[in-house]
């Protein structure tokens, strides 16, 4: 029985037939069926296809012509086991074998079936609560009168004991394969997704299903879910209440008066406003009044949100949102500042690393306001310490130094110190912490030089201020360093600093 490559007689006949139907048609002569060579001796053969994926194969099976051998499937079966076909479909190729033999050619004969291999289901985690407070998608009221509606329901989020907060389908290995030469196709294991139950978190019956077990607020905190409990003060905080401080996130359903403290250590609302007080909240801070007076403060390890600010101060980490205005305010953040309305900044100052947008800056009297952009006032605190720290390192050691120098002076004899038994361990102390002393010093010196290196202008592109209404005389905008003083009233204009220049300049409000 011919293999796949003996097709050459088959070949061979067939074009010796065209050449003589070619050469009979240039003649004028018909061709009529005697003067075909008839075929002879030409054995049945076969032709394998493997598919791509090599988990099927299929064979093409053509009859013998002229008398020639026909196929034998199981001489087939041994020839197709030699070229590394496992689980071969005998039965199915025994049935096309003889159909062929009778003349019929057969294609696309399933020969071989491999095992596809089962993919893995990767693990699926859905988080039944938002994980970030709910912002403003609407602008408020311009009247800065208008009233707070204290029946809001707040930005903490809040759950009940028994609420389902998150479910995690679990994954799911997948199965290897084996192809049709029975060699084995693996799969890759899945990706998993690890979550833990925290306090006040258990895991359901159905073993996927993450509950709440007391009343409280959901936090992810990496792979841990947790209910942190949620502390509302229903009135004012004032002597009623005295200062507030808890480990979850604090709720106050009205003002927080002026001199008293309010901490928490997730969230913290206020529905009222904060006059003269001073918040602290590790996450979000959000203020349906304002903040209001010269000691009022705020300082959020992410965002704050304020209606308006008049003469307080407010660190954020991230960003700022300003519903209305500010007045003779501070702002410092390490995101960007945002006011929505259209109003604006008026005197005081904004400090923001990424972005500062207003609508507007001063007023036509040209008060003094001061917008800085591209300014991380993290570092700038950091380094201040470094600064304040190193001078007084440096007055201690030079006292510390001076009375080592004195001391020695006094008890050397003949360019030697003699030292008396009492002084010596003393000495020895001494000199122990001068030297402790000088190598913090030198730390801070080079965490000096780092925390410089990171304000200087060239070490960053961060730094934009855009007004989408007026900047007033009177404005000072500074970007990384530099200044450019507004003399004349501009709108609708964003200041940058020219990256090949390294200058200040300013086009249209983008």
């Amino acid at each position: 029985m011919a293999l796949v490559g003996d097709d050459a007689a088959r070949q061979k006949l067939l074009e010796e037939n065209l050449d003589r139907l070619l050469k009979n048609l240039e003649a004028s002569s018909p061709v009529v069926a005697k003067d075909l060579i008839p075929p002879e001796g030409v054995e049945g053969t076969y032709r394998v296809s493997v598919a791509p994926d090599r988990f099927s194969a299929t064979v093409d099976l053509f009859p013998p012509l002229g008398g020639g051998k026909p196929l034998d499937w199981i001489t087939l079966v041994d020839e197709l086991n030699g070229q590394g076909f496992v689980a071969l479909l005998a039965e199915s190729l025994s049935q096309a074998v003889d159909r062929c033999n009778q003349g019929a050619p057969q294609k696309g004969i399933l020969v071989a079936q491999g095992i596809p291999p089962k993919l893995p289901r990767e693990a699926r985690l859905e988080i039944l609560f938002s994980l970030e407070a709910p912002r403003e998608t609407e602008e408020p009221p311009e009247d800065e009168d208008s009233q707070v509606d204290y029946r809001d329901r707040g930005h903490i989020l809040a759950v009940r004991e028994g609420d389902p907060l998150a479910i995690l389908e679990p994954a799911e290995a997948g199965v290897p394969g084996v192809d049709v030469f029975g060699i084995p196709v693996p799969v890759e294991p899945p990706q998993d997704v690890r979550l833990l139950p925290g306090k006040g978190v258990i895991l359901g019956e159905d073993g996927k299903t993450f509950v709440a077990t007391q009343t409280g607020q959901p936090v992810l905190d990496g792979a841990v879910l947790r209910v942190d409990p949620v502390y509302v003060v229903s009135s004012d905080v004032d002597l009623g209440t005295g200062n507030v401080v808890f480990e979850g996130s604090v709720l106050v359903r009205g003002n927080v008066r002026e001199g008293f403290v309010v901490t928490a250590g997730v969230d913290l609302e206020v529905f009222g406003n904060v006059e003269g007080a001073r918040l602290q909240a590790a996450r979000d801070v959000v203020i349906h009044g304002g903040l209001l007076g010269q000691g009022a403060s705020v300082e959020a390890g992410r965002d704050v949100k304020a209606r308006h600010v008049e003469h307080g101060k407010v660190y954020a980490d991230r960003d700022i949102l300003v519903t209305q205005y500010a007045l003779h305010g501070s702002l410092f953040a390490c995101g960007s500042i945002l006011f929505q309305g259209r109003k604006g900044v008026i005197g005081g100052s904004l400090e923001a690393y990424d972005r500062i947008d207003v609508f507007t800056a001063g007023t036509p009297l040209g008060t003094k306001t001061h917008l800085l952009a591209g300014s991380h006032f993290r570092v700038r605190q950091q380094l201040g310490g470094v600064r304040e720290r190193s001078e007084d390192l440096e007055a201690q050691t030079a006292r510390i130094g001076s009375v080592i120098k004195t001391t020695l002076a006094r008890y050397t004899r003949d360019g030697r110190p003699t030292l008396p038994p009492e002084l010596a361990d003393r000495m020895e102390k001494l000199l122990a912490h001068y030297n402790k002393l000088v190598e913090e010093a030198r730390a801070l010196e080079g965490r000096r030089h780092a925390l410089e290196g990171l304000l200087r202008p060239q070490t960053s592109n961060k730094g934009i201020i855009k007004i989408r209404g007026t900047v007033y005389p009177g404005v000072l905008v500074e970007i990384r360093g530099k200044k450019r003083e507004i003399l004349d009233k501009q709108r609708f204009v964003s200041f940058y600093l020219d990256q090949d220049q390294q200058e200040l300049t300013f086009g249209p409000y983008q």
